[in-house]
């Protein structure tokens, strides 16, 4: 293949002068070399001296078609050959997109971002201004983000690499094989750790535990939560407990019990607070536990537990008792302002008091409010809805068979700005954000039930997203296509602009002046009834 063909971007005008590099023409120069290709392929001595009369014929008649096509003139103009390719400018912010292949292959540039894909198997975005890098292989399978001097890579969340910097401005470089090997290297040695799972192991800052290690695991592990050292043998069977003024032991299920007395300690504003007493036990768990939590403070709290016969929850702002579980029980919420009955509980329920009103028929009906939550909900999961009516917040969301059906409306009391949200699986998603932008997807198997995840976006949903609509009242621009812009439709101020059938048919309106330009022919006129022809108009490209 020549250096003309992919190599060297040549202007097709006078086959010499370089095209410049910046033109959005060479984002398709493979395409477009490739028609050049073509054309020499349906030149008339070859298909002569090629094939017999009959067979002929019909390349004849694709030769007739090819030597019309306008020649590509040397200013840039975007491709209108959707979906073999297209190129737009953006409804909701500044920039272009070029899309190519169907759902296959897309560049997007907006203001202050650069993103490009070839769903699914990969996708990148970088925004400028806060040095965030986002790139995606086959949408979950593994995924790299970066942002400033941080970063982390996943594949299949069992493979983890990541850095980070802490308040001290101290880097780690994290590395997982999950559930295998764990591996952390940082700028402060106290903080290094490795573990081969099941042999040996130490982590720090994992696992909701500031530290846990272990000796062929299950056989031996040993966690600290702050002062609280946990030593487990065999777990969960047997562990001894101790920490500041703490004991305690269990020998799972059979039986366990601990005991702290009265500690100091800094809080994270660095004033010191008592933590206080507690006592907890257990015998055959679940079924007989007792807790008596913070005692001799204000915030001192009493559990009992025999299953199913009694449960009690005793503390200075609530009450809870519950008799042969679930048949009855009682909330007396004081600090809330609210009594419950449960008769059983959860399916007949009657909340009385300011801070809760309301009742429960499950799965039939229920419905519970206060000043400033609303809930309801029928026959189970088929509407559920929650209001929510805050100082400068009104939030309205229902939903039918969970997300199915999803609705979200929410409004600023104090800018009368609103947000709408839509989605109706697997149909379509709708979206009005707190600007106005609208925008409309037909055929949204994913969206409803991720409607926040920007790597579905960018990932999946070119593939299936039949129909597209965008619109920015503020600007007055819209654009709408159609099976990956094989129809296309774009205004703005004092124009539009429409192409059908990978560019065969397009028709605009440009300050009044109405254009139609069919099967690549130069651009006409359209005004007063007659056409007239502007072939001397820089014309479109020739279809790829």
């Amino acid at each position: 293949m020549s250096g003309n063909d992919f190599g060297d971007l040549v202007n097709p005008v006078n086959g010499s002068e370089p095209l410049a590099h910046d033109s959005p023409r060479t984002r398709f120069w493979p395409l477009l070399a490739l028609t050049r290709r073509g054309r020499n392929l349906l030149s008339a001595p070859a298909i002569k001296a090629c094939l017999p009369f009959k067979k002929r014929l019909p390349l004849w008649v694709l030769t007739g078609v090819i030597a019309v096509l306008p020649r590509w003139q040397g200013v840039a103009q975007p491709l209108e050959f959707g979906p073999l390719a297209h190129q737009f400018g953006l409804t909701f912010d500044q920039g272009e997109r070029s899309e190519a292949v169907g759902p296959f292959y897309y560049r997007e540039s907006g203001k202050d971002y650069e993103e490009w894909g070839i769903p699914p198997f990969y996708t990148r975005r970088y925004e400028e201004k806060t040095d965030k890098l986002s790139i995606d292989y086959l949408w979950k399978v593994a995924s790299y983000d970066r942002m400033g001097p941080e970063s982390k890579f996943t594949f299949l969340q069992f493979i983890n690499v990541s850095t980070a910097r802490s308040l001290d401005e101290e880097g780690d470089r994290r590395f997982t094989l999950f559930p295998v090997y764990f591996q952390n290297r940082s700028d402060n040695p106290e903080r290094n750790y490795t573990a081969v799972m099941p042999f040996y192991g130490q982590l720090k800052r994992r696992l909701f535990r500031d530290e846990v290690s272990w000796v062929m695991f299950p056989l031996y592990v040993q966690s600290r939560k702050r002062d609280v050292v946990t030593d487990n043998y065999v777990l969960p069977l047997f562990h001894l407990r101790h920490g500041d003024n703490l004991k305690g032991w269990q020998f799972w299920p059979l039986i366990g019990q601990e005991h702290k007395g009265l500690t100091v300690r800094t809080n994270i504003v660095g004033d010191l607070e008592e933590i206080g007493p507690h006592e907890k036990s257990f015998f055959l768990w679940p079924v007989v536990m007792n807790s008596h939590t913070r005692i001799g403070m204000p915030e001192e709290q009493r559990q009992q537990l025999v299953l199913p016969f009694y449960y009690s929850e005793r503390a200075k702002t609530r009450d809870v008792t519950t008799v042969i579980w679930p048949l009855f029980s009682r909330i007396d919420d004081r600090g809330r302002n609210y009594r419950e009955w449960g008769l059983p509980y959860p399916f007949i329920v009657v909340s009385e008091g300011p801070g809760k009103t309301g009742g429960r028929f499950w799965p039939f009906y229920g419905e519970a409010h206060n000043d400033t939550i609303q809930t309801r909900f029928v026959l189970g999961p088929l509407f559920r809805s929650k209001e929510v009516n805050s100082e400068n917040l009104h939030r309205l969301r229902w939903n039918s068979c969970y997300f199915i059906y999803d609705s979200v409306d929410e409004e600023n009391t104090e800018t009368g700005k609103n947000y709408q949200r839509r989605g109706f699986t697997p149909f379509y998603t709708y979206v009005k954000d707190w600007n106005g932008n609208e925008s409309l997807q037909i055929l949204a198997p994913l969206e409803t039930i991720l409607p926040q995840s920007d790597t579905l976006r960018r990932s999946l949903s070119p593939l299936w997203s039949l129909w597209r609509s965008e619109k920015t009242p503020a600007q007055g621009k819209s654009s709408q296509s159609l099976l990956w812009n094989l129809y296309r439709h774009e205004a703005k101020p004092g124009a539009t602009k429409n192409s059908l059938l990978f560019g065969l048919f397009r028709w605009g309106n440009h300050e009044g002046e109405r254009t139609l330009q069919l099967f690549y022919l130069p651009k006409m006129k359209l005004g007063g009834g007659a056409a007239s022809n502007v072939a001397l108009e820089p014309a479109q490209p020739s279809a790829p």
